[in-house]
Order: structure tokens, then C-alpha cells, then sequence
């Protein structure tokens, strides 16, 4: 139970990685407003993919026989979804354009603005499913109830925008070359990642 736990907060974080609307949003409310407005914008994000993971989870489950069946084909276009990913993540030009000064918004302001924004991308629910598919998380083997998994999502991404906010007050300044190399750097990470699960998917026929 405790490896699938892990998996999922794997899932929540990888999630929340790409350098994107989200991510930029957090740096500026956390360099404009402080890190309280920034983990506030990341708990707005965190609250979308949980809902993503849920509807992932639930989707999974009614198609679970058919999943058992492919799952070698699942492994292997789930590895390549997410090498896609990484590599949508390494070519990333990231930037900080709209950065202003601090706003009259509040705290659960914040949060409501990253929550509509994230949920608005329907893009991050199809990433969350292939994520949660190639992790194993759809097999009838699963010993962790659904809401500890949403829950463990949920967590895995506020440990990432935590680690975010507190690295943006450490350093203070953050700069789009930065964002540059943060990503390729985490794009060469998901990709490795994506290859070890579609190698792992070509295994399963041997």
C-alpha cells in the first residue's frame, strides 16, 4: 500500500513539473505577495489534478478488464505520453512577462484563480491518466482505497509547490534562464521516466 501511495504522490508531482501558466503564476504571487500567496496558488492547482485523479480513477476502474488485458500496450503508450511530455518540458521557453507588483487579492483568491486556470486544462487530465495507468495503479491487485491515492496525489503536488516557494524565497531572484534549465533538466528527468515504463511495458511480453 505504502509503494502505491508513493506512486500516486509521483504522479501529482510529475503533474505539477512543466514549466507553464501554473508554475509562472506561482513564482510571481510568491516574489509579488509572498510564499503564503504563493503555496495558496499552488493549493488552487493541487485541488484541480486531485479532481483529474479522481475522475482518472474513477474512468479506470470501469474499463479495469480491458486494461488487465492490454496491459503491456497501456505501459508502453502511457512511457511514450510521458516522454512527450519531458520533451514539451525540455524545449520549453519559460517566461516571467506580466510580472507586476503586489496585488489587493486574497489568500483564497489566489487559490481560486489556479484552480480555474488548472481545471481548465483538460490537457493535465489525460497526462494524470496515463500517468496513474502506467504506474499500475488501475490493477485489480491495487490494495489502497481511491481516496487515499486522490489524497496521496493531492500531497505529492503541495510537497513540489512547497519545495517551489521555499527554493523562489531562498533565491529571490528567478530569471527565465533559469526557468530554462529548470526544465530541461526536469523534461530529461520525465523522459527517462517515460522510458523506463515503456521498457517495462516491452517486458511484459517476454
Amino acid at each position: 500500500m505504502l509503494f502505491e501511495i508513493l506512486k500516486a504522490m509521483l504522479a501529482g508531482a510529475i503533474c505539477a513539473v512543466p514549466v507553464g501558466p501554473i508554475l509562472i503564476l506561482v513564482i510571481q504571487k510568491t516574489l509579488c505577495s509572498g510564499r503564503a500567496a504563493g503555496m495558496m496558488t499552488g493549493l488552487g492547482s493541487s485541488l484541480a489534478d486531485a479532481i483529474f485523479a479522481a475522475i482518472g480513477l474513477f474512468a479506470l476502474s470501469l474499463v479495469q478488464d480491458v486494461l488487465a488485458a492490454h496491459q503491456t500496450l497501456i505501459l508502453g503508450l502511457g512511457g511514450v505520453v510521458i516522454v512527450g511530455v519531458g520533451l514539451i518540458m525540455m524545449r520549453a521557453h519559460a517566461t516571467l512577462d506580466g510580472y507586476s507588483g503586489p496585488s489587493n487579492m486574497s489568500l483564497v483568491g489566489y487559490a481560486l484563480q489556479a484552480f480555474t486556470g488548472a481545471l481548465s486544462n483538460l490537457g493535465a487530465l489525460a497526462v494524470m491518466m496515463a500517468l496513474l495507468a502506467s504506474f499500475g495503479l488501475d490493477s485489480p491487485e491495487r490494495v489502497s482505497p481511491t481516496w487515499a491515492l486522490i489524497l496521496a496525489v493531492f500531497g505529492g503536488q503541495m510537497l513540489y509547490w512547497n519545495l517551489v516557494t521555499i527554493l523562489i524565497n531562498k533565491f529571490i531572484r528567478v530569471s527565465a534562464r533559469t526557468l530554462d534549465r529548470i526544465s530541461r533538466i526536469s523534461g530529461i528527468i520525465v523522459v527517462i521516466l517515460g522510458i523506463c515504463l515503456s521498457i517495462k511495458g516491452i517486458f511484459f511480453t517476454l
